[in-house]
């Protein structure tokens, strides 16, 4: 197949689905839903440009499913988990032991790749999975003779590359990509970050790396039937906070809500998503911080992108979903993102910044009058200046997807020499 990067691939008619293909997309969720919702959108560009596929997201947020299932879609939800240190995890809702956690997952991992017997398994940002619980996975294919095709997936940014670098190679990540997967996609674009390079996925030991582009959701969006909010958006210009999961924005948000305090009768009207995961506490106390100002917090389920899209003014942290989004959908932007653990939401908010495509202002500096006077600056430019990034990642991924799920038919189905390594 002689792959396009900016073609699509063509749908086939429904009764030509004699022989379904089988997509298993994996995603930790340990904090937050960006990886979730990454792998979602990939999902239904994939359905849609062949409808011979069946794709099973295999994720564990906690927020249950957040977005709508659509035909050939579904998920199997592993036990919840959370981060409470560097490469340290622990259960976030059961009251059970770490290591019966990780049992489990483990358990359910190996159950659905017997079961779904995947064609291609698409893993994103851990190569092992939470504590090498993907081991299992490997395992399960080489024993039952599959020629399933793993691909490792990330986003532009993870952390400064020395950190990144040494983290790898520490937990055994680049043994891993270099023994078990056949491709990497690196969900961004060199113009804003050389991912390849400053990662070290361009040495000669490790499977092909290559851009994708940026994987928007905005495409879904304007595919979609408009959502209609049960509030009725203010008059004038809309200023729209939006926190993503939510599971970390209070401070950011409530810097915000500050902000909008001192403008005092100047204040402009606002709408608030505080993300589903954002405790009812942290929600409750954002609301209070609110009362008597033109501004609405609204619950975590609302659909931000259509938020976004309606507002004047976005105002956000530096997460990849949330800044793809928006800068997509060429809205003025200040970035305000959280300070770590990792570097990841700095870097990324800064080099967009350098582009002239947000205004970027950190969190320890985001004092009510350097909020506003950001914000100022954002209404005198009015419109963002069009960004030269690709947004078509979800679309090129779907294609590569497609393309290795003809190879997958083409081969003789025996164990792979690639699945029998071990990670050193």
């Amino acid at each position: 197949m002689n792959l396009q990067k900016n073609a699509y691939s063509s749908a086939l008619p429904a009764d030509r689905c004699d022989d379904r293909r089988r997509v298993l997309m994996y995603s930790h969720d340990g904090f937050g839903l960006g990886h979730f919702r990454r792998n979602h959108t990939i999902a239904r560009r994939l359905v849609r440009a062949d409808p011979c596929v069946d794709v099973i997201l295999l994720a564990s947020n906690a927020s249950g499913i957040p977005f709508e299932l659509t035909n050939a879609i579904d998920y199997i939800k592993l036990p919840s988990l959370m981060k409470v240190g560097r490469e340290t995890w622990g259960p976030r809702s059961l009251n059970i032991a770490t290591a019966d956690l990780m049992e489990g997952r483990q358990r359910l991992i190996a159950t659905t790749i017997d079961w779904f017997r995947p064609d291609v398994v698409l893993v994103d940002y851990l190569p092992l999975g939470v504590q090498d619980e993907l081991r299992v996975a490997f395992d399960t294919v080489r024993q039952r003779g599959l020629a399933t095709k793993f691909i490792f997936g990330i986003r532009d940014i993870i952390d400064e590359p020395e950190t990144l670098r040494q983290r790898w190679a520490n937990n055994g990540s680049f043994s891993a990509i270099r023994e078990y997967y056949d491709h990497v996609l690196v969900y961004g674009g060199p113009s804003l970050f050389d991912t390849i390079s400053a990662y070290g996925l361009d040495a000669d030991t490790l499977p092909p790396a290559e851009y994708t582009g940026y994987v928007s959701a905005i495409h879904e969006y304007i595919t979609s039937p408009k959502p209609h909010f049960d509030f009725q958006l203010p008059d004038g210009p809309l200023h729209v906070v939006v926190s993503g999961g939510g599971g970390d924005a209070m401070p950011m948000v409530s810097a915000v809500i500050e902000a909008f305090r001192k403008r005092g009768p100047n204040c402009p009207p606002a709408i608030i998503a505080t993300g589903p995961l954002m405790c009812p506490e942290q929600r409750a106390a954002l609301e209070r911080q609110a009362a008597e100002l033109p501004l609405r917090v609204v619950n975590g389920s609302i659909d931000q992108i259509a938020l976004m899209a309606a507002a004047d003014v976005v105002i956000a942290m530096g997460g990849y979903n949330t800044l793809v989004e928006a800068v997509h959908l060429a809205k003025p932007t200040l970035t305000i993102p959280r300070p770590g653990p990792s570097a990841e939401q700095n870097m990324r908010a800064q080099r967009l910044a350098d582009l002239g495509l947000v205004e970027n202002l950190a969190l320890c500096d985001a004092t009510p009058s350097a909020i506003i006077e950001r914000l100022h600056i954002l209404r005198q430019n009015k419109l963002a200046q069009r960004p030269n990034l690709d947004f078509d990642g979800g679309d090129f991924v779907a294609c590569k997807i497609v393309e290795w799920l003809g190879e997958r038919k083409q081969v003789n189905y025996a164990p792979r020499s690639k699945v029998l390594g071990s990670v050193g």
